[in-house]
């Protein structure tokens, strides 16, 4: 089946622009089943005699499986006159544009609407029984598909701090969502991989504590990528202004983010750039609404395979493991996440320096201070007990996300009682309200909750700590140090 109407190249184009349905021949070629999205039966209809065939489909975030469902024998004949189908075969989405299309001259008025899958020249249509599943069948696939119009859909609203972002408004549904906006023309080759495996990771993600992406469009000139718009402000900001900290509102932030890692590896991602700015607050009234969010470094690991990896990372926040290994696994988040922690009850960084070269140095030997002293806040041992497995030095005895989210802290935790104000103007004014002496540093153990703003003990608050976090100590690593230190570490 060919047709004319795609004028441009995709940068989602298929190497294998002389395929569109693939057989499946070997057991090796089918989908892992935990990574099924959506199944049931649709109707193709064949070019010339535009009857419909049943079939069985599979979504996955790279494929749609086709597979044939058992004809009556008067139809069978019929099939094969003209066009023989594979028993299983499968269509790589990603490269797929998709349209919603309506029957007008079809005898059977049965099927109506319908959804139109074109690559290149090459293009089918299925059919769902009714207008509900239709509209989810179109919903589930569009997800793993390009998108066009994108004006026609959508209009920008205002442009956002970060680089080719915008704020846009929705027509079809009256929400507002996030897009980036891409010059094809200006694309490098490099930018191009990266924005693939992007979108290739978010498209498999689909977690309330992870970004999620909306829809993909394209045309001619441009890559519109549209996810979740996040109102809130991150981690780094957050905790460089007026911030309260407290047990119960550290253990549903870790909990949350534990969860996002336990998605995001069981789609075998890993993110390996977790680090405050990397967490998002979804609003601007509370601390326990977050995501994970950025995923330009993640990467796909598969436990069966071996692959060495590329040393990515923030200083400061690089699990030990990836400056000595390049087989690097999943819990080099899990030890990121617990720099994040550490600092959250510590109020301080554990491999805090005033150069560079020290922080590497100091992150890459591991001897972290747990002295229960140096806490800004009250805790608890299980909290404690917590963090140590987090920054377990070595990868083999550091738990995996999946098992630190059933930790006792967090059983602990949730029927105690939050410390917490409502809204940020509220932490604000009572953050200057609190005052700091010698004394009340000595008896920290004694306040449940410890508000960071004014440094009026002497010594440098939480405040000053992540302002630092602005220098240029904590930015990409210089080309000087890449040579120097482990021969090999391309981002921290």
């Amino acid at each position: 089946m060919k047709v004319n109407i795609i004028q441009f190249k995709s940068i989602f184009a298929d190497i294998n622009v002389n395929e569109f349905w693939v057989e499946i021949k070997s057991p090796q070629q089918m989908e892992d089943q935990s990574q099924l999205v959506y199944k049931g039966k649709m109707y193709q209809s064949l070019e010339k005699s535009k009857k419909m065939i049943a079939f069985h489909f599979e979504i996955y975030p790279d494929k749609l499986i086709r597979i044939l469902v058992n004809q009556n024998d008067e139809n069978q004949d019929d099939i094969h006159e003209e066009e023989k189908f594979s028993k299983m075969d499968y269509l790589i989405l990603s490269s797929c544009f998709i349209k919603k299309i309506k029957i007008q001259d079809y005898s059977n008025n049965q099927y109506t609407y319908g959804i139109r899958l074109q690559k290149e020249n090459f293009k089918c249509e299925l059919f769902a029984e009714n207008s509900y599943m239709f509209n989810k069948w179109y919903d589930e696939i569009k997800r793993f598909c390009i998108l066009s119009k994108f004006d026609k859909k959508y209009k920008i609203i205002q442009k956002l701090n970060t680089s080719n972002s915008y704020k846009c408004f929705r027509f079809s549904d009256s929400n507002q969502y996030q897009v980036k906006i891409f010059d094809k023309g200006t694309i490098s080759s490099s930018q191009e991989k990266q924005i693939l495996k992007e979108t290739r990771v978010l498209r498999k993600l689909n977690s309330q504590y992870v970004t999620k992406l909306h829809e993909v469009y394209e045309n001619e000139n441009n890559l519109f990528i549209v996810s979740e718009l996040v109102q809130g402000l991150d981690m780094k900001y957050k905790l460089s202004n007026a911030i309260v900290l407290d047990e119960k509102i550290i253990s549903e932030i870790i909990w949350k983010l534990l969860n996002a890692l336990q998605h995001i590896h069981q789609k075998n991602i890993f993110h390996r750039d977790i680090k405050l700015e990397n967490i998002q607050f979804k609003n601007l009234k509370t601390l326990v609404d977050v995501q994970l969010i950025n995923f330009q470094s993640a990467d796909f690991f598969y436990s069966n395979q071996i692959k060495n990896y590329k040393k990515y990372g923030t200083a400061g926040f690089i699990a030990p493991e990836v400056f000595n290994h390049s087989q690097y696994n999943q819990k080099i988040d899990v030890f990121s996440l617990g720099i994040i922690f550490y600092i959250l009850l510590y109020g301080k960084l554990p491999f805090d320096s005033n150069t560079l070269e020290n922080i590497i140095k100091l992150n890459e030997k591991c001897e972290i201070d747990f002295d229960t002293k140096s806490h800004i806040i009250k805790c608890s041992s299980s909290a404690k007990d917590l963090l140590i497995r987090m920054l377990e030095k070595n990868p083999l005895l550091r738990p995996n996300a999946s098992e630190l989210i059933n930790h006792t802290w967090f059983v602990c935790m949730k029927n105690k009682q939050s410390a917490i104000y409502n809204s940020m103007s509220t932490i604000v004014e009572k953050s200057f309200e609190q005052s700091f002496n010698k004394q009340s540093q000595d008896n920290y153990s004694e306040i449940g909750t410890t508000f960071i703003e004014e440094n009026t003990i002497g010594t440098e608050t939480l405040n000053q700590k992540m302002n630092v976090l602005n220098s240029d100590i904590y930015q990409k690593v210089p080309s000087k140090f890449i040579r120097n230190l482990n021969q090999g570490i391309n981002k921290f």
